[in-house]
């Protein structure tokens, strides 16, 4: 060990240059390993909290208020039998709220009973929080509220058909107890139900909330008690508080495995860089390894020398991940906590950092011992030639050592991702990318052979170039190109979805939404839009259902072994009823049915829910509508234009039947430009609908657009970030390069100079030779940016391509102006240093 420590130090003295490029592709990938894992763990810790917090309890029952009367008596029943058992009722409604000086505000009404919170303390400001406080109408609400209204304490706010008087202001509820992000409001359950919010058609919810104890078995024990008392399909649910942290655990555990994978398959382009600097160090210590032979060394120890070396050497650039990912830490992190709505401090965790020592650790054994397996054709009578020949790997062991390395990477993998399906996916994917990337370049260094039949010296001499003895042209051309098409691909989908949404908003959304109208509010609320903004209301009947089974059989959920596939089918459905097709919906299979309404019930689904439930057209299809189940037969199959339609529903069923009578509440869309005309008008039209209809909520279609634009941007940005350290990568790559092939860049170089060669000439030849691999590395990036662009588009979002020339111009000469910019200014000093001193140095 001492020995080998002894030579690597040796060593690095003298081929500094190659290890700190085989550093630089270890340290980039482990850093962003390091940086993302930390950032999603932070965040996970941050959402437990948050999540601990909200529900303030071990064990949450949720029902739908207008199934309150028919499930709490057998809740109720239950519970008698564990009569140590803490419990606090409480009923969540989103409504609006009217301050005497004529200003409304949407919020979320929270009433409590005297048991709330279960756990925890509601500070206040300037007071302390008592039940009493919510006695006789009184509420406490927000500071945000206050300064949004306009108002202040012993102030009243009008909530439905009654009047509220401001008792108190909290600042937060205490550790165990956040009142969530919407603005609230609090008050007892008595005075709600004392203002006709509280409706069968409403969308108010009903929660019972439970201190069970410390035992997790026990807190089991009572939440499947509790779940065998509620019917199948009821709308009610039993959740643990354990269950629910476990659930926001599970899918950042998804998101971190997700991005540590981004992190190894930068580490593996930089692993390519490994094997190549890997062979060239091999390559010019020959004649040190035979030495150590002629003194008696063996294969095995000469080799298991330079492996340790190149462990260490794993490790060094682990390291200096580590380095680099407390810098971006440090640099970026507190921006990017500010962005999220709860507090979130961005700090490296040793989980992290020593997942990222191991991957360095093991990519650089993974992709180094292939060529140091050459090590066994260096011969002691090497030392009694003049010249030696090109380090050559035998077969023999280079197959074995090559499958046992594959089978190393493999492992790495399936541990980063966390599952085999997605590790072995993600690990074919790589392979496949690096092979074919690997493929392009070397085609592109094959061509440049056939710069002898080129008359031009410059252009001749610059394209040979790409074949110098240890050239790492492969390596900038992979790494480059792969960040090109990250970056690009992000930015081709972000203008692709944002042209879609800008169409659609300019020629088919309305500009204005109102959400829970009700069947009796429909004439009256036309009537009040009418005459506020002179546009007529189009209502569309929305109803809320469950699928249970197909052909009679019942779904089982749980067998569903695909997670995408079973979120897209166990869940809660909003499903309308007409008579035609919307603009941007087309029949792919099956036939629409005529206009007139028919008892039958008949429906039709959307491609992408009829692909992951397995129907189609003729089979019988059974819903739960509130506790009540329907069948209907699907008739036709509607694939949906984003880019073109207005409504968006996975089931349409056909108008008649059942489903008039069903529960149901109306969206309704207003088309205007009232609000450009007068900026006041979407201010009086608020005001009314609060006074008159306070269960129902505006928005306007242009808030929604900001919102998806701000989500685009926020998922463009950290997209691009990775791409952006994937080109950054492969521009330290190409600086690692021209380190590496130093000795023969500038005794080319000086003998270039003797022989007449000025400074123009040898400038030229290497703007030639960086613009050939700028040119590869663009071609190969941009390429593929359309390629993934366009299947992302079509397949996944099933909407119009389009490429955008002009993104995709700018990013590719962007590319060719980078490499050639960053290799010349690393060549410039070689262009310029006197040829003499380096002759002189020369064999």
């Amino acid at each position: 060990m001492l020995f080998s420590l002894r030579m690597l130090w040796r060593e690095m003295r003298s081929m500094w240059r190659q290890m700190l490029f085989f550093l630089l592709c270890i340290a980039v990938g482990t850093g962003l390993i390091m940086t993302l894992r930390s950032a999603i763990q932070n965040i996970r810790a941050a959402l437990v909290k948050q999540t601990r917090s909200f529900l303030a309890a071990d064990l949450e029952v949720r029902l739908p208020y207008g199934r309150v009367a028919a499930l709490r008596p057998r809740l109720d029943e239950i519970l008698m039998a564990f009569p140590d058992v803490g419990r606090t009722d409480v009923i969540e409604l989103a409504t609006g709220v009217v301050a005497d000086n004529e200003e409304a505000l949407r919020v979320l009404v929270r009433a409590v009973d005297e048991h709330y919170p279960l756990d925890g303390q509601i500070a206040l400001e300037g007071d302390t929080y008592r039940y009493e406080l919510l006695a006789n109408r009184g509420i406490v609400v927000s500071a945000s509220l206050l300064e949004r209204l306009d108002t202040g304490l012993g102030k009243p706010l009008k909530i439905g058909n009654q009047s509220f008087t401001i008792r108190g202001v909290f600042k937060r509820e205490g550790s165990s107890a956040a009142l969530g992000e919407a603005t609230p409001v609090l008050m007892t359950s008595a005075d709600l139900k004392t203002t006709g919010l509280l409706t069968a058609e409403g969308r108010g919810t009903y929660f019972i909330r439970l201190r069970v104890g410390d035992r997790p078995d026990r807190v089991e024990a009572v939440a499947q008690t509790l779940r065998q008392s509620l019917p199948v399909n009821s709308g009610a649910s039993v959740e643990t508080a354990r269950a629910r942290e476990g659930r926001v655990v599970d899918r950042l555990d998804e998101a971190e495995n997700f991005f540590s994978l981004v992190g190894l398959a930068v580490t593996m382009l930089g692993g390519v860089g490994i094997a190549s600097v890997t062979y060239t160090i091999i390559g010019q210590r020959v004649r040190a390894i035979a030495v150590l032979k002629c003194l008696g060394a063996s294969d095995a120890l000469v080799f298991r020398v330079y492996a340790l070396q190149m462990g260490l050497l794993g490790l060094l650039g682990s390291a200096l991940g580590w380095a680099l990912a407390e810098l971006s830490g440090r640099v970026f992190g507190p921006d990017v906590a500010t962005r999220f709505p709860f507090p979130v401090a961005f700090v490296l965790t040793w989980s992290a950092i020593g997942q990222g020592f191991g991957v360095g650790l093991i990519v650089a054994l993974a992709f180094s011992v292939v060529p140091l397996v050459g090590i066994r054709n260096v011969k002691p009578s090497l030392l009694l030639r003049s010249r030696h020949e090109a380090l050559r790997l035998p077969l023999r062991w280079v197959i074995p050592t090559g499958l046992a390395a594959v089978a190393m990477l493999y492992a790495l993998f399936i541990w980063q991702a966390g599952s085999f399906s997605l590790g072995n996916t993600m690990f074919q994917a790589m392979v496949v990318t690096l092979l074919a990337l690997y493929g392009v370049s070397w085609v592109v260094i094959r061509l440049a052979g056939a710069a002898r039949q080129v008359s031009g010296f410059t252009l001749r001499y610059g394209l040979a170039a790409l074949r110098r003895p240890g050239n790492q042209a492969a390596v900038i051309v992979m790494t480059v190109g792969v960040g090109l098409f990250f970056a690009l691909t992000v930015r081709l989908l972000e203008r692709n979805l944002l042209d879609s949404v800008n169409l659609a908003a300019s020629e088919n959304l309305p500009n204005l939404l109102l959400f829970n109208v009700l069947p009796s509010q429909t004439d009256s609320v036309s009537a009040l839009v009418e005459r506020q903004v002179q546009a007529k209301t189009t209502f569309i009947p929305i109803i809320s259902a469950r699928l249970t089974a197909i052909n009679g059989q019942r779904i089982d959920f749980a067998a569903i072994k695909e997670a995408s596939r079973r979120a897209a089918v166990d869940r809660e459905f909003r499903l309308t009823y007409r008579s035609e097709l919307d603009a941007g919906e087309q029949i792919v299979e099956g036939t629409w049915w005529l206009a007139t309404p028919a008892e039958p019930l008949e429906l039709s689904l959307e491609t992408f829910l009829q692909k992951n439930l397995g129907a189609r057209v003729g089979d019988r299809l059974t819903l739960d509508i509130q506790g009540r189940e329907v069948s209907g037969v699907i008739r036709s199959i509607r694939r949906i234009d984003p880019r073109r339609g207005q409504q968006f529903f996975a089931i349409v069923a056909r108008p008649g039947g059942v489903l008039s009578q069903a529960p149901q509440t109306f969206l309704g869309a207003v088309k205007t430009d009232a609000f450009d005309r007068s900026p006041d008008a979407y201010r009086k039209l608020t005001l009314a609908l609060v006074k008159g209809y306070p269960n129902i909520s505006v928005a306007l279609t242009s808030d929604f657009l900001k919102t998806v634009r701000a989500i685009l941007d926020g998922l463009q940005a950290a997209l691009t970030m990775i791409g952006t350290l994937v080109v950054l990568s492969g521009v330290a790559m190409l600086v690692g390069a021209v380190a590496l092939t130093r000795y023969q860049r500038q005794y080319e170089t000086a003998l270039l100079k003797t022989l007449g060669a000025r400074f123009v000439t040898l400038f030229g030849m290497t703007i030639v030779e960086y613009g050939a691999l700028g040119a590869a590395a663009a071609a190969i990036g941009g390429g593929g940016a359309l390629g993934a662009s366009w299947y992302v588009t079509c397949t996944v979002l099933r909407t119009a391509w389009q490429p955008f020339w002009g993104d995709w111009l700018i990013g590719i000469a962007g590319t060719l102006v980078l490499v050639i910019v960053v290799g010349s200014v690393a060549s410039w000093d070689i262009l310029r240093k006197k040829p003499l001193g380096v002759l002189r140095g020369g064999d």
